[in-house]
């Protein structure tokens, strides 16, 4: 390269030059034939009609020498499971006697006392009725906020009769009647959680207190 002898290069002119921004001079179709993409189109399509492969054509067997097979469609077995169903984990805040807070449901927002986790896993529960409204009753601990207040509950056995079985509903009863066997075992219940209660001051009223958040509460850094 010799100083003195620089050759300016020629600035190439764009094939389709644009007129406005977004516009351009020449449409698809022009574009197309200039740059010349229908030659290339058809060397492509010539060569994959070389490449392909011919079948030539099966002679034609008569029909009464070939024997008919008949397509067994393949049933699949039925497959034996030997799974069975995992006890759910009760989580260390949830003892006997440890007060609830419902978070969903008819009674959300209702303070309950806990008594026994049941065979379904869910948690037996009770206001008790006297105080707040809330029967026996069963919730899933995940819709549950455990507190550190606790009710006194040693010594006390919840009766076996309150299981999974005693909240099916009896055929011929309508929706809001309620026998009364069920009514007799939740006074009983209720008798000796409320003899604990009242020994304890001031929590029959936070037991009637429903917990509610306001407006620049923080949940998260509440302590229950």
């Amino acid at each position: 390269f010799c100083v003195g002898h620089e050759t300016e290069k020629e600035e190439k002119m764009p094939l389709n030059p644009v007129l406005i921004p977004g516009v351009r001079k020449f449409g698809r179709s022009v574009m197309y034939r200039k740059r010349h993409l229908h030659e290339k189109k058809a060397k492509i399509d010539a060569a994959k009609s070389a490449k392909r492969v011919v079948k030539e054509a099966k002679p034609q067997v008569n029909d009464t020498t070939v024997k008919s097979k008949v397509s067994v469609c393949h049933v699949p077995s039925k497959m034996t499971r030997n799974a069975f169903r995992k006890p759910t984990h009760l989580r260390s805040s949830i003892t006997p006697g440890t007060v609830l807070i419902v978070l969903a449901g008819r009674f959300r927002g209702r303070r309950v006392v806990f008594l026994k986790q049941l065979a379904s896993g869910l948690l037996l529960c009770t206001g008790p009725f006297l105080l707040n409204g809330v029967p026996l009753r069963r919730f899933n601990q995940a819709y549950v906020i455990a507190t550190s207040t606790k009710v006194d509950m040693s010594g006390y056995d919840v009766p076996k009769d309150v299981s999974d079985a005693f909240f099916a509903r009896e055929k011929g009863t309508g929706a809001n009647s309620l026998p009364q066997s069920k009514k007799d075992m939740q006074t009983k219940v209720d008798q000796a959680v409320m003899m604990r209660v009242s020994a304890v001051p001031l929590l029959k009223s936070y037991l009637k207190a429903k917990f509610t958040l306001r407006h620049g509460d923080q949940p998260h850094a509440m302590v229950f």
